[in-house]
Order: structure tokens, then C-alpha cells, then sequence
């Protein structure tokens, strides 16, 4: 929601909830202990995780494939009690859903609050935030099995609110710990979004801009996006780091070129054959998405056997257009950028 004008109470709330461990870990642990005999084995349902970088078209990717009515995902409802939605369920199912409004980032999209959102990082960063988070980046990691049982536990007492069988989650930070969901979710979907490296390096460099203004501004939404561990842009915008030995120089975060490398970085990692070449792992071009869904939809399905992209609705999204600006990018890191994208975009061509 525009966590601009939370009230003062909401704010002490989040603070409460979120800026500390020890309330949401207690809450999660009674959660469990009340739902026990409920939560079973879900390794082997049919999840969807999209993740990838932001401004790549996940969020209507997330939102058309919930609208199918088929999945449980966390909601701004669940909020801030999102690793223990049953108990908060019992006050918050009683808020009115109101009128919905345009999220913050000015792109159409609008937002109540049972509108799907990625919150699931809460999780991760209570458990793990040590070990990921770092002063300049968001390093990669291996989750324990120990982590991942705590992990599918978390998703049933999700489906258990919602009364479903399959969970989806839109968390760009899972590329961090892709190959631990991957081989833990054998028949789950995972989509990585991509995009016009141009286009999404411009959205994504106009993002901070606005961000970093933002939370200027209002400081409660700089802590807002640092308790949901959102460090895609803004003041408290952290790039991701696969390998230690990689590059760590970086251009100014108000010139494209930085989100260009990032862009490159990111999806050089994740196109590499391990991932590419995954039963369960697939690719999809955001322009496919816009210029013609049915085709793109009709080839995934033909790949995935999974009906659900037979199901896609699309036609309820404004997509806001931008004038034609002059970009002053790499034409190196221009080149290597298109070369992936028109790798990955050709991938499921017949």
C-alpha cells in the first residue's frame, strides 16, 4: 500500500512486528504448534516462484496467474504479521478491502489490500538476513534442509489460511537461493521474467530516482522496504553478488549504465545451462507478454503441460507509456545486454 500515509499506530506497529525478531519468531512457532496436525509434505505440489530483477513484468505476472482463483499468496492483508497469517487472520480478515489505489511506483498498477505482494522475503531475512544481507549487496547462498523444512512450513500455514494446495510467491531476492528451491520443489514452476535490457535498466534507474526521493522524504518507507528486505532501488538499494571473486566496481546508480551491468550481471548468472536447461525452471520475455500473450502462453504450455497458462487473462492491466528518451549506455555493455536477451528470448522457439 502507500505506506506514506500509515498512521502513526500502523507505523509503531510495523516497527514492533518486523523490526525485531523475537515477536514474529514467537508468533511463527505458535502458529505452528496450533496448526501441526494440518501441515504436511507439499515438496511435490505444483508452486509457482517468479524472481527475478524488478521492473520485468512479475507483478502482472503474479497477479494474473492469482486471479485464476487456483493459489495462496501473502496479501497486503497478511501484513505485518506475514509468517504468522492465521493468528493475524482472526483481526485483519475483518478490515474493509477499501477503494484500490495506485501503488507507489506510478506505473497503473493499483493495489487493495488483497492484492498479492512480495512479502514472503520477511521470512528469509529473519531466518537468514546475516547471511545475505551485506553493507553493499545481497550475496547468494545455500539453504540448510533444516531452513527449507522451517521454509515449507511457512507455505503451508499459508495454503492453510487460504484453503489452497499450491503456494505463489513473486520474490526477485530467490535468485539468491534458486538451486535450493529448484531441487526442493521438483514439480513446482519457476519463472524468471526478463525484459528489454534498455527499457528495464531505464525503468529500473527511474525507480531509484523516484525512491530515493521518496524515502527522503518519509523515512517510515525506507524502514518499510528494509523490514520486507526490498533493495532493488532507493536509498537502501544493494546489487545482487553471486561469487565473491566477481567485480565489485560500479558506475553511479543515476547514470543507466549501472543498472545496465546489473542487468547483465543477473542474467548471465541466470541463463547459464544448469538453470536454462531445468525441467522446472522458465524463462519469459515481458515484450511476449505485451505484444502477444497467446502465443507466448501457448508454446510455455506446450513446454510446461501445466493448464494454467491456457488460463491467463492480461486484459484488465493499463500498461503507462513513456516518451522516447535519448539513452547516453555502453555500447559494449549495450551489446553483450542484447546478446542475452535474444538468447533467452529464443530459447522455447520451435
Amino acid at each position: 500500500m502507500n505506506n506514506n500515509n500509515y498512521s502513526y499506530l500502523v507505523q509503531a506497529l510495523h516497527h514492533l512486528v518486523l523490526g525485531n525478531r523475537f515477536i514474529p519468531e514467537l508468533l511463527h512457532d505458535i502458529e505452528k504448534f496450533i496448526y501441526k496436525k494440518k501441515i504436511k509434505d507439499i515438496s511435490k505440489n505444483r508452486h509457482i516462484f517468479i524472481n527475478g530483477l524488478a521492473r520485468s513484468g512479475s507483478t502482472i505476472l503474479m497477479r494474473s496467474i492469482f486471479e485464476t482463483g487456483e493459489f495462496s499468496a501473502l496479501t497486503y492483508r497478511d501484513m505485518p504479521f506475514i509468517i504468522s497469517p492465521n493468528i493475524w487472520n482472526k483481526i485483519s480478515k475483518k478490515f474493509k478491502k477499501g477503494k484500490a489505489i495506485e501503488r507507489q511506483h506510478g506505473d497503473n498498477i493499483l493495489i487493495d489490500l488483497d492484492t498479492p505482494e512480495q512479502l514472503e522475503e520477511a521470512f528469509w531475512k529473519l531466518k537468514t538476513g546475516s547471511q545475505y544481507i551485506r553493507h553493499n549487496e545481497l550475496k547468494s547462498y545455500s539453504v540448510t534442509k533444516e531452513l527449507m523444512e522451517d521454509y515449507k512450513e511457512f507455505i503451508n500455514l499459508v495454503l492453510i489460511k487460504y484453503n489452497k494446495e499450491n503456494y505463489l510467491t513473486k520474490n526477485n531476492n530467490n535468485i539468491l537461493r534458486l538451486s535450493s528451491i529448484r531441487d526442493n520443489f521438483p514439480n513446482s514452476l519457476i519463472i524468471i521474467p526478463f525484459r528489454d535490457p534498455i527499457n528495464q535498466s531505464f525503468s529500473l534507474m527511474n525507480q531509484h530516482i523516484l525512491f530515493s526521493r521518496i524515502q527522503k522524504k518519509h523515512n517510515f518507507t525506507k524502514k518499510y522496504m528494509s523490514f520486507l528486505a526490498h533493495h532493488e532501488f532507493g536509498l537502501i538499494q544493494k546489487p545482487f553478488l553471486f561469487d565473491e571473486a566477481d567485480e565489485k566496481k560500479y558506475f553511479d546508480k543515476e547514470d543507466i549504465n549501472y543498472w545496465l551491468k546489473q542487468w547483465i550481471y543477473v542474467y548471465k548468472n541466470l541463463s547459464k545451462k544448469e538453470f536454462v536447461n531445468s525441467n522446472n525452471i522458465i524463462f519469459i520475455c515481458y515484450e511476449d507478454i505485451i505484444n502477444n500473450p497467446s502465443e507466448l502462453f501457448n508454446r510455455i504450455f506446450d513446454r510446461t503441460k501445466n493448464s494454467i497458462f491456457k488460463r491467463l487473462n492480461f486484459g484488465t492491466f493499463k500498461y503507462k507509456k513513456r516518451d522516447t528518451v535519448q539513452f547516453n549506455s555502453d555500447k559494449n555493455l549495450e551489446n553483450e545486454a542484447k546478446s542475452i536477451y535474444n538468447y533467452l528470448k529464443n530459447i522455447y522457439q520451435p
